[in-house]
């Protein structure tokens, strides 16, 4: 049941920023998770690729500090190489997922103006050093208040 809600969730999301382009930039996504606690069972090789245009290689969890960890859902270097050289060979973007149910506190502390450089540079070298094509930043759940850091720390981002 929670898998099918996010995945719900993400189309929804998908769907109304999707709508608010216009037809000429519209890039349609058909995406797919893949978590790190199946890697062990799940090979790159096997997901899907003719279904999808891009995988969400769930996650890396925030820390307060602006430092990023991948062991909490079990992502491991040699699994994660594989699994960018999969989607690439398959011409597939994939993008790392961070954060997910729950982080609002990590990303809280790790979008502050004393942690945000930091957070932003640990953010850009796993993406060039694992070779992902960027990033789901997935604060959840982000409260009106902190509309402005997330603001702060995605404009960033946006233009890496």
């Amino acid at each position: 049941m929670t898998h099918r809600f996010h995945h719900i969730v993400f189309y929804l999301c998908s769907s109304l920023w999707l709508a608010a382009l216009p037809v000429q930039d519209r890039e349609i996504w058909v995406s797919g998770y893949y978590p790190g606690w199946i890697q062990e069972t799940v090979a790159p090789a096997a997901l899907p690729w003719d279904s999808i245009t891009h995988l969400l290689h769930f996650g890396g969890t925030v820390q307060a500090d602006g430092s990023i960890t991948l062991e909490d859902f079990k992502l491991t270097p040699s699994h994660i190489k594989a699994t960018v050289a999969a989607a690439h060979r398959s011409q597939k973007r994939v993008l790392l997922v961070l954060g997910g149910a729950y982080t609002a506190e990590g990303f809280r502390g790790a979008s502050s103006d004393l942690n945000r450089e930091r957070f932003i540079a640990n953010i850009v070298s796993l993406v060039n050093v694992y070779g992902y094509d960027g990033v789901d930043l997935d604060w959840e759940p982000l409260e009106q208040q902190y509309n402005a850091a997330f603001q702060q720390l995605v404009r960033p981002c946006a233009r890496l």
